[in-house]
């Protein structure tokens, strides 16, 4: 009843994992409750081995029990995480055009498998937040040097392609700018491990939701799963950070195996503020203990069916003109050696 487009597009399943949870205890502690009484009642009418089977009954009962209190919230998950994969193929009020050789799991986002050299990989046309290369970066004084290929956090090559990139510049897309954070500003970092609490990325606001951090800050799968987050009081002596917008994203990673080609937009501001640089020293010393992030419903976001497959455009235009050429000929009643011809 009502706008059900508007309902499945906000439906949340995990809100419902408690009673899901208490469905489950009450049946099995029904049954339970049942095998108790017929032992009672029925302790004098029924012969030993069946009284024994019932015992024994009861106690897998338990078992089960307890094996679907561990098992019924991944199984809300997985099946979450599917409905909101549904979710984001449902639009209302307009059409999402989509060339005819690209495959996707979602309208907005329309990403293709070619082959390249060294392999397959993903690549999205039109990215909405293009990487940045070495060109866009302006040297500042006092501030971290993110073109020094010293340093493997800025600079990599790649030992299959023998590509070299400036990693840091990448992950911004349009002006780098060079601030100072003041002293006493909070700013806070989404992290999966607490050994990692002390990393370069960072935010002035913690998003309201892991969808939003994960599609804003294009942040994959691979990268990162969340779960905690720190915050950090900036120190009086500030802090010289880079600040711009976030660079989309595609998987191409091997070891991504279940998020191969997933595709983030990106676009929100982060700060790139490396913590061993010396004047920044002093914020190691000022990072708050982990937090929960509570999130739920940003995993596996913007990943293409894993059916889809490279598509050689050539030979589906071939194709095409093959079939056209054999229907006139049909039409227009050639003789079979003019067609050979």
């Amino acid at each position: 009843m009502g706008n059900a487009l508007k309902w499945l597009k906000e439906l949340d399943l995990e809100k419902y994992l408690g009673k899901v949870l208490g469905i489950w205890r009450e049946v099995t502690h029904r049954l339970e409750m049942t095998f108790d009484s017929i032992l009672t009642k029925f302790k004098g009418v029924l012969p030993p081995a069946m009284l024994d089977f019932l015992r024994k009954l009861k106690i897998k009962v338990q078992e089960v029990a307890q094996k679907g209190e561990e098992m019924i919230p991944d199984a809300v998950k997985e099946l979450n995480e599917r409905l909101k994969a549904a979710q984001r193929q449902l639009y209302q009020g307009e059409w999402h055009e989509i060339p005819k050789n690209l495959k996707s799991s979602t309208r907005e986002v329309e990403a293709r498998l070619v082959d390249v050299p060294g392999g397959e990989k993903w690549v999205v046309e039109k990215m909405p937040y293009p990487p940045n290369g070495k060109a866009t970066f302006v040297k500042k004084e006092d501030w971290p040097d993110l073109t020094d290929r010293t340093e493997k956090k800025y600079f990599e090559v790649d030992a299959k392609t023998d590509v070299a990139t400036y990693k840091t510049i990448s992950c911004f897309s349009g002006p780098m700018r060079p601030v100072k954070i003041p002293a006493g500003k909070k700013i806070y970092r989404v992290i999966d491990d607490p050994r990692k609490a002390a990393g370069d990325w960072w935010v002035y606001e913690l998003p309201k939701s892991g969808q939003e951090w994960r599609e804003g800050a294009a942040v994959l799968d691979s990268w990162n799963g969340n779960g905690t987050f720190v915050e950090m009081v900036v120190p009086d002596e500030g802090l010289f950070a880079w600040e711009g917008k976030a660079a989309s994203q595609v998987e191409n990673s091997a070891k991504a195996v279940n998020t191969n080609g997933q595709f983030l937009q990106g676009g929100n501001i982060q700060l790139f503020i490396d913590l061993k640089f010396l004047a920044n020293a002093e914020g190691l010393n000022h990072i708050s203990t982990p937090l929960e992030t509570h999130w739920t419903g940003h995993t596996m976001l913007h990943v293409p069916p894993k059916e889809a497959q490279a598509e050689y455009l050539n030979a589906f235009e071939y194709a095409n003109k093959v079939r056209v050429r054999t229907t006139t000929v049909e039409k227009i009643g050639r003789s079979k050696k003019n067609d050979e011809n």
